[in-house]
């Protein structure tokens, strides 16, 4: 199982347990509170806060990790989005916000591409 660009540490450090996918299913939370921008205070694992506030979830967090999987739904989102910009019925301003948020999940993919973690045996070959 790939697992993004997650550090392997990551995935056997206590927290892995409390993995949740979220927002869309573009990303899977590794919820560590010490490393949690979705609390401000970064409450510590014995001090109350257990589980991710996913409506503050923070694109700089070091507990977002992304799979294969979610990069093909982001890949799935991008076309539905481009579909609905190029649709006559779509209101000048609203293809404007769509194709903003083309670009931000553009630079999701590109940064997963990027950075991704692989099997050690798999080359750019492969790829």
């Amino acid at each position: 199982m790939q697992y993004g660009h997650l550090r392997a540490s990551t995935v056997t450090d206590g927290y892995a347990g409390r993995a949740r996918d979220g927002l869309r299913r573009i990303l899977t939370c590794n919820y560590d509170p010490a490393k949690a921008l979705c609390h401000p205070d970064r409450v510590h694992p014995s001090g109350g806060s257990t589980s991710p506030a996913i409506d503050r979830c923070d694109p700089a967090c070091a507990n977002i990790a992304r799979t294969e999987t979610h990069i093909a739904a982001l890949r799935t989102e991008i076309a539905r989005l481009r579909a609905e910009i190029v649709e006559p019925a779509t209101p000048m301003p609203l293809r404007e916000r769509l194709r903003q948020r083309v670009d931000h999940l553009n630079k999701l993919v590109a940064q997963h591409e990027k950075t991704r973690t692989t099997n050690r045996e798999e080359t750019d070959v492969d790829r």
